[in-house]
């Protein structure tokens, strides 16, 4: 993508949103939105591609003087005040990481998944004593410290797929995969992630969000019934406490949030786990490249259990995937900043 004078035309000339107009399941309305954020992710979003990654190794070495020298040659600052603190490389690192945010996610996103599920838990947070937010954190790291899941696990992963953003959101919107001519404008070329680079950051995506789902689900279980131990209608009798619902296999997690309708309301099928362990074995892919076609074989034992989708329903799984870290990475720092 490039110059944001093409932005209305890319999204008109793009086959997802023609058909879109007649379609009987997309508005005018929600048509516009899409290309409101394909305005809005070109001007918010290239100037910080690649800064995550670049200032990511200079983050781990706790170098301030290094980190806000990359700072000013990545955003053209000639004069800059070198950064005083480790604790401020991540203020400032977290600030960079929820602009991203805040530009890859549209705006019916914001307005809905976040607003309903993640605003309260954060306003949750805001309003709980120190003592309170400590009691949380403890029974959180119970299971593995949340801090070292963000810094050692989330960041790099999100660094990566930030700047992989730019292939996987076209998918979604034009269709295509390869390099994609836009035929109103002869100059521009759209470069899109193809199978097996969706796929592995899928896979990756998927189990770094499952370590994390202990943080949601604990606030969501203090939300809803006072007690973070305490959960809504579980799937599994066995699941009493945070620390033994963080010991569960992925798919056995989905079991126990199955009857919490907000919660797998706001998962929004993305965490499928069929897709991830067709991803993770060899031979479990089958893409005809013509259609976009995919066939998981998820059962490494038997080929003939498979379940169907396309190429698309994979980025836009990947996309819900880097959205939902990037909230629950910003809780976690919220909850360990405050219990210091």
């Amino acid at each position: 993508m490039k110059d944001l004078d093409f932005a209305q035309s890319m999204a008109l000339s793009s086959l997802f949103l023609s058909l879109s107009f007649k379609s009987p399941f997309f508005s005018l309305e929600e048509i516009h939105k899409y290309d409101v954020f394909l305005t809005r992710m070109q001007n918010g979003l290239l100037p910080y591609k690649g800064a995550l990654n670049s200032l990511l190794p200079i983050l781990k070495k706790g170098n301030a003087e290094a980190f806000s020298q990359k700072m000013a040659t990545l955003f053209d600052v000639k004069k800059y005040k070198p950064l005083g603190s480790v604790q401020d490389m991540y203020d400032s690192y977290f600030k960079l990481l929820e602009v991203v945010y805040l530009n890859i996610a549209p705006q019916y996103y914001l307005d809905d998944c976040h607003a309903r599920f993640i605003k309260p838990l954060e306003d949750l947070i805001n309003k709980l004593t120190v003592d309170e937010v400590r009691n949380i954190k403890v029974k959180l790291d119970a299971s593995g410290l949340i801090s070292k899941w963000y810094k050692d696990e989330v960041l790099p992963f999100l660094a990566k797929s930030i700047d992989n953003i730019q292939k996987i959101l076209p998918v979604m919107i034009y269709a295509s995969a390869g390099i994609k001519d836009v035929t109103e404008n002869g100059d521009l070329k759209i470069v899109t992630i193809g199978c097996d680079d969706v796929m592995d950051l899928y896979k990756e995506g998927y189990e770094v969000f499952a370590h994390s789902l202990k943080i949601l689900v604990g606030l969501n279980n203090l939300q809803e019934n006072g007690d973070i131990d305490v959960f809504t209608h579980s799937g599994l009798s066995d699941v009493d406490t945070i620390t033994k619902f963080a010991g569960k296999a992925a798919g056995k997690m989905i079991e126990v949030l199955e009857g919490n309708g907000a919660f797998m309301d706001y998962l929004d099928g993305s965490m499928n786990n069929k897709i991830r362990n067709a991803a993770s074995h060899s031979g479990g892919i089958d893409y005809d490249s013509t259609t976009q076609h995919i066939k998981c074989h998820y059962d490494a034992t038997d080929d003939s259990k498979v379940y169907e989708t396309t190429l698309m329903s994979v980025c836009r799984l990947c996309h819900v995937l880097i959205l939902h870290l990037i909230e629950t990475t910003l809780l976690a720092r919220k909850i360990v900043e405050k219990a210091k």
